[in-house]
């Protein structure tokens, strides 16, 4: 069942009495999901919008034409809004063209899920839709053409762990597959099948559940893993991971595992009394959407260091990623941010638009976590150049502006 059938729901909430440490409102916008890009956090809800600054302030994206947004993907300067909606896919490149449908091909406009495998799109979708029964499309890298690549599951969320891709569904518990072709049922030990979401944590996989709170995935069979929840067992809307550190948003408020989800500890004070819709990790902080329509709603922001004790460069990120550099444009030098989520030989070259490398900020193994570079160009000309991350078989570039 999609949570926007569930935000109708009653729920009770449940708030810890004894936290000390206090939540900061940044939005009123109510929610639906968030999206996290390298040091870009995007959040639906009565439009798109976008944070830079790990939830502290948003603006909007565009104007936004489409309904109720499921999910976000980026492929390099494209964002893509999935929606459950009659025109399923937009995509947002820049301000220029702003936000295009991008569903050719795509029969069923029930958009539950995007994922990026490589640089082609996955678009999960529920059925029945005009006599589609759902399942899973593909596209390239800019969703211009979708082709199915399956009728089964009737997906209501993806996850990634390495080169396995994860799928919840409503009703089918969760199945893997390698490519999004084929796909097999992993239920054994799961006793609630709705799936509402899934997150990766190391070895473990981890499952939101309809009435039936959290379930852990070790390799061979799931295990309930609902210690420190309520007497009664929650739905689960949405979790997110980092490290040891597990987050999920539920009907009775935040709760945060500290130990890849043996226990559960409610973190709430000074939260609204109202479900937690979606959570999401945004450099050191944890950002939550609370609130169903009617209730209170909102953007809340708080130090992933009050709630677990572990600093920021214990917290490693979950995939590649570099950001776009800051100031931009900039004179004489920028800073250049990536994430690596383990340690492996990495080139950052700068080019001019010839092709000419002009510089290399880095050459050598890196360790997990996040790094940042000072590019000086003080010895440049002005004009656009063009940075390029290399790390394994991840390579991405982007642009930047030097103005003298």
């Amino acid at each position: 069942m999609r949570k926007w059938k569930l935000y109708l729901a009653l729920n009770i909430s449940l708030l810890s009495s004894f936290a000390t440490a206090q939540w900061t409102q940044t939005s009123t916008q109510y929610v639906t999901c968030f999206g996290a890009s390298g040091p870009n956090l995007y959040a639906a809800g009565g439009g798109i919008s976008l944070s830079t600054d790990n939830g502290t302030t948003w603006a909007a994206v565009g104007n936004f034409p489409g309904s109720f947004v499921s999910s976000f993907a980026v492929i390099g300067t494209n964002l893509f809004a999935g929606t459950w909606g009659l025109n399923g896919v937009y995509r947002y490149t820049d301000s220029s063209t702003g936000w295009t449908v991008a569903s050719a091909g795509l029969t069923n406009r029930l958009i539950s899920s995007l994922a990026v495998i490589n640089t082609n799109l996955l678009a999960g979708t529920e059925g029945p839709y005009m006599g589609d029964p759902g399942g899973v499309f593909s596209s390239g890298d800019s969703a211009d053409s979708w082709t199915r690549l399956s009728t089964w599951p009737d997906v209501s969320c993806f996850c990634l762990r390495g080169t396995d891709i994860y799928a919840g569904t409503d009703g089918d518990g969760v199945c893997s597959s390698s490519s999004g072709l084929n796909w097999t049922r992993m239920n054994s030990g799961l006793t609630y099948t709705i799936i509402d979401c899934l997150a990766a944590s190391g070895t473990n996989l981890f499952a939101g559940t309809q009435g039936g709170g959290v379930f852990r995935w070790d390799g061979a069979r799931w295990t309930a893993s609902n210690t420190g929840f309520p007497f009664y067992k929650p739905t689960v809307y949405s979790l997110a991971a980092s490290g040891t550190n597990v987050f999920a948003g539920t009907d009775s408020g935040v709760y945060v595992s500290t130990n890849s989800g043996a226990s559960w500890t409610a973190e709430n004070a000074s939260l609204p009394n109202t479900p937690v819709i979606s959570v999401s990790v945004s450099g050191p902080n944890l950002i939550v959407g609370v609130g169903r329509i009617g209730d209170q709603t909102g953007v809340w922001r708080r130090p992933i260091s009050e709630m677990t004790g572990v600093r920021r460069s214990e917290i490693l990120p979950t995939s590649f990623a570099i950001a776009q550099n800051y100031p931009n444009p900039f004179n004489p030098s920028t800073t250049i941010r990536f994430e690596l989520p383990r340690g492996l030989a990495v080139r950052l070259s700068v080019f001019d638009l010839l092709g000419r490398e002009v510089s290399v900020l880095v050459n050598e193994k890196r360790e997990a976590g996040v790094h940042e570079v000072n590019f000086d160009a003080a010895h440049l000309s002005s004009g656009v150049y063009i940075y390029r991350l290399q790390a394994g078989n991840f390579v991405q570039s982007k642009k930047l502006v030097l103005v003298k």
